[in-house]
Parts: C-alpha cells; structure tokens; sequence
C-alpha cells in the first residue's frame, strides 16, 4: 500500500470547509471592484478558483481543503485600477487607517503592493518598462502571487497606490510636495484645490502643460511665496499694482480678470486684494496664461518652453530657475512621455518659435551674452552668438518700421539695436575690442523695469518693454 503525501487530495468532504475572504482596498480604504482573479490551493495546485472581486473589492472562496492558498491577480485590470486612485499624504503601512478599522474589525490586515499580486508587468501611461521593475512596487517580485496561510478568516489587502502621468486627472499634494520638498506644506496645501480647479477649468488635460503651467507660476511667485509686488504702493501705477502668483497689474487686467470670473476685483483695495490669496492668486494666472496671453498656453502645447518663457518674462530672467522647476515637475508629474523638444537636458534655441522672432533672438543672445549683466541662463558664448546671428538676420529681411524705431527694447534705442548687435558679434568672435557689453541695455540685469526681488526672493522679474507688460 503506498503512503499517502500530505498535499494529496483526498475526496472527503470532512474536510473540504475551509473557506477565505479577501478584500482588496485602496489606501484609502475604498474597495478595488471588478479586478480578475485566480486562487490556487498551495497543497492540490489542480485546485483553481477564478472569478473577479466584488462592489466591496471582495472575494469569498468555500470548500477549500485546509491548506495555504496562492493570490494571483491579472497585472493589467489591477494596474488601470489602482492609478485612478489618490495616495495617502503619508504612504505605507504605518500611516494606514485601514489597518486599525480592519484589526479593529477582527480581520487580517496586509499592506502589499502591486508586484506581491500580479501575475505579469502591466503597462503604465507615463512609466518605462525598466522603469517600473525597478521601482518599489515590484522590486524583487517573483509574479506568483501573494501566499495566505490562515483560512476561515477575511483578510483585509490594502495595495499601494502607482500613479501614471498626470493627463485627465487632478494633482495631488504629495507631488506638490515632490516638486517643491523646501516649501512649507500648508502653502502647497492651501494652493492645491484652486490649481486643479484651474486645470479643469481652463482646459490643461495632459500632464506635460500642467508642467510647463507650474513652472512658470512656480519662479514667478518664489515658490508660492509672493503674491503681490514688492514696493507696489509706491509706484506710479497703484493700486493698479501686481497681484496674484503671476502678478496682474494695470486696470484693464483687473477690469477684464472681473468680468471673465464675473467677479468685483476692482472696485476698492479690499477686493483688488482677493488677489493676494487663493483661489484667486492661482485663478488669475490661469486667465492671464490661457486667456489674456492664449500664445503662452499654444506654445506649452508645442513643449515651447523657450517661447513659454519669453512671453511670460518678455526675456529670459530666471531661465535655469524655471527650467529646473520644468524638470522637476516633468518628473513628478511622469510628462516624459509627451516631450517634443526638450534634448540632452536643453531646449535648443533653433526648435523654438523664437528662432523666427526678431526680439526674442536678440534677447537670446543678450541674455547668453558673456559680457553682459542678464541673469537667468548660463552664460554661454556660442548661444549668445546664435541669437545676435539670427536677429541680424531677422532685422535685415524684415527691419524695424519708422514707427518701431522711436522706442527702446531692453533699455537699448531700437535704431542701435542693428550697431549694438554686429558689436557684439565681433566682440565674441574675437575680432576687435568688444564695443558694447556693459554700457547697455544691462541696468536691473534683465534690461528692463523689473519688480520686486527675483528667482527663489519672489517678485517679479521684467525682460523689457518688448515683454510681457503685465
């Protein structure tokens, strides 16, 4: 007679009444219905059970023999699920309320994430493949399921949530907090319901314009630091000064801001003032981005950020400061996947719409310009030549009109611009002595006004009259 293993399958129904409960949850408790699923009896792998969880993300199983059983779930539907989902603020199982109302409840309790579960790699919009076998959520995953050993009980599973890109959804604190880890987290909090109010309302769907949005808004107003313009009570203009995380200033913004919010913002200082603060702060740099400058919004549609900034600045003050804060929110957001001219870490001056604007390539090189005192890039010879080269060529096909030629573009007479560019041109090609670098179009280094502090201080930063003029 032969011996008879443990894990044979004996047909006795003395023994087959062992029955599991799963329940598949979110991380913030909200169930994962309508997820596949097979479950495999660990001693009699003939035994499977499939089917999908239900409107509470439960699964029950009955008749099992009374032996561990194998999870598995289908990468993809359980993947397309949980990206939809909102992370808590504070991720893993030490943050975790489910835990405490399903020990509370008498079940079992597991904190798992993606990888513990799935049968395979699922494809996420926003993620390379290499990417995410790497990353936490399946790091060192075998894909054979998540093994269970104590039946008759309900086991609570919480998944960690993955996001995908941020197309078609709302941003959340914590890639606030990812894009901007020195800024306190009551400013991200009190900015972040009026940002996805705007996105939503101002029509930015894909994660890639949300980038190029936050980093300008994010320079702009010194990390969410700054909302009105530094010394804007002295100057000529008040109290028509700016406001808001992308500064409005004049009475026609004001004026037209209220009329397209159906709002009084102009009407004494206490309602010019709601600008200071949220939702307002945030609203009225989506109206001046989309609305008032609609080429801004095209331009980050076209992955511009060159255009981008020089339409928001009216130069390039501030450029790397914007652009490491592009980068980042590129990372966070997962927006890579959209790229159209970013290269090497660069967006190069000749894939830009600027490379066809007189004044913008100017600006190019006076702002690249060695001998000149324009902060914002790095200063870089061989850039700054590209700009001058190009606007002499811009300038010779299509020069300043009589009535152009009466004004100033950096603080330098239009009617100097075409000397003061072959200047410098042979001033870096090295053939001459340099005849025009600092006793021009340098004060306030952006060459035009510029208001308040700049960079991480806040304020505004001004290129010049060619700019923005908010």
């Amino acid at each position: 007679m032969s011996q008879l293993e443990q894990s044979d399958c004996i047909n006795c129904l003395s023994i087959l009444k062992q029955w599991i409960e799963l329940q598949l949850v979110d991380e913030e408790g909200e169930p994962l219905t309508g997820v596949p699923y097979k479950l495999k009896s660990r001693g009699n792998p003939s035994l499977e059970r499939t089917g999908i969880t239900d409107g509470t993300g439960l699964l029950r199983e009955t008749d099992l023999p009374p032996m561990p059983v194998i999870l598995s779930i289908s990468a993809q539907p359980l993947a397309d699920e949980i990206v939809k989902r909102t992370p808590r603020q504070e991720t893993g199982e030490a943050n975790s309320h489910v835990k405490s109302t399903a020990i509370l409840d008498r079940h079992e309790y597991q904190y798992i994430t993606l990888g513990m579960l799935s049968d395979g790699y699922p494809t996420i919009q926003g993620w390379e493949a290499q990417e995410l076998q790497n990353s936490e959520h399946f790091r060192g995953s075998t894909l054979q399921g998540l093994s269970i050993h104590q039946l008759k009980r309900r086991h609570v599973l919480e998944v960690r949530v993955i996001h995908g890109c941020a197309c078609d959804r709302d941003i959340t604190l914590a890639e606030l907090q990812n894009i901007l880890p020195r800024v306190p987290r009551v400013r991200l909090q009190n900015n972040l319901a009026a940002f996805n109010d705007g996105f939503n309302q101002f029509g930015f769907t894909t994660c890639r314009e949300k980038a190029h949005f936050l980093a300008q808004v994010f320079h702009e107003s010194g990390q969410l630091r700054y909302t009105k313009e530094i010394g804007g009570e002295n100057a000529s203009y008040n109290p028509w000064y700016g406001r808001g995380l992308i500064q409005l200033t004049h009475r026609v913004k004001y004026t037209r801001y209220g009329e397209y919010i159906n709002e009084d913002v102009t009407s004494s200082d206490e309602n010019r003032d709601k600008l200071l603060s949220s939702p307002h702060s945030v609203l009225s740099a989506f109206w001046y981005y989309k609305i008032w400058r609609n080429n801004v919004f095209n331009s980050s549609q076209a992955d511009d950020f060159n255009n981008v900034t020089a339409v928001i600045n009216g130069g390039f003050n501030g450029y790397d400061d914007r652009l490491n804060h592009f980068k980042n929110a590129i990372r966070v957001l997962r927006a890579g996947h959209l790229n159209q001219l970013l290269n090497n870490n660069e967006f190069e001056f000749t894939r830009s719409s600027i490379y066809n604007q007189k004044i913008y390539s100017f600006a190019w090189g006076l702002w690249h310009d060695p001998d000149t005192r324009q902060r914002g890039p790095a200063k870089d010879r061989d850039k700054a030549l590209n700009g001058y080269e190009r606007a002499r060529e811009l300038l010779t096909a299509n020069p300043f009109t009589a009535r152009e030629l009466g004004g100033e573009t950096y603080r330098i007479a239009r009617r100097e611009i075409p000397d003061y560019i072959n200047r410098r041109i042979a001033a870096l090609r090295g053939e001459g002595r340099e005849g025009g670098g600092r006793e021009r179009g340098e004060r306030g280094e952006g060459g035009g006004r510029e208001r308040g502090e700049r960079g991480e201080r806040g304020g505004r930063e001004r290129g010049g009259r060619e700019g923005r003029g908010n």
